[in-house]
């Protein structure tokens, strides 16, 4: 492997980047991003596609924390 970087602007495909290893491969994908309003709408988008995935932020309730923390994806 060789480092890469990066830049692009939004709409620019970076998330394809995550997105297709995971529905590639088998196990589990875990995506660090510090943007909510990015999670739920890649969330969203997936499970519109019948692909299991969750997310956690510091919108959801204590409940749905708990769920997604007990989800076999």
């Amino acid at each position: 492997g060789h480092d890469t970087f990066v830049l692009m602007p939004t709409g620019g495909g970076k998330s394809l980047c995550y997105t297709l290893p995971a529905l590639c491969g088998n196990g589990l994908v875990v995506v660090v991003s510090p943007l909510i309003a990015l999670m739920q709408d890649q969330v969203s988008g997936l499970r519109a596609k019948q692909v299991p995935c969750a997310y956690l932020s510091s919108t959801l309730s204590d409940k749905e924390r708990d769920d997604v923390k007990g989800r076999q994806l």
